[in-house]
């Protein structure tokens, strides 16, 4: 049995470290949220599965990506998870979206989740549909 969708809440669609100010006193405080224009109603664990996948850390398959936070001193997924489990009161571990993400086959998951939502805004948007992740398998 699939586990119960939590009550919809206000989905950001684009959350990540891009998309925020962080207090420049406390770079652990987020100051603002920017680029609203994917905002939703939804599950609010979307969120969180987005920065996910873009929290590259230095154990990831295929090596270190480019990113922040695969440097020193930045905490792991896991611990992101939990942090917002904590938080919220949520159960984020047993949310499918933050056990795949959370698992060795995250980018894959990413990647899928990514392209379909590109895709489908290509074909909404009157701009044609666009090949650019047809080989993201």
């Amino acid at each position: 049995m699939a586990p119960q969708s939590p009550p919809p809440t206000l989905v950001h669609n684009d959350f990540k470290l891009d998309n925020v100010m962080l207090d420049s006193a406390n770079p652990g405080r987020v100051e603002a949220v920017l680029d609203w224009e994917m905002a939703t109603v939804g599950d609010p664990l979307v969120d969180l599965g987005l920065v996910l996948c873009y929290w590259s850390q230095p154990s990831d398959p295929g090596g270190v990506k480019s990113s922040i936070t695969s440097q020193p001193g930045w905490i792991t997924r896991e611990e992101l998870v939990a942090r917002y489990g904590a938080r919220t009161g949520r159960d984020v571990h047993a949310s499918p979206i933050t056990t795949s993400l959370r698992s060795s086959s995250w980018p894959r998951s990413c990647s899928r989740s990514l392209c379909a939502s590109i895709g489908d805004r290509h074909k909404t948007s009157g701009f044609g549909t666009s090949s650019a992740c047809a080989k993201s398998d």
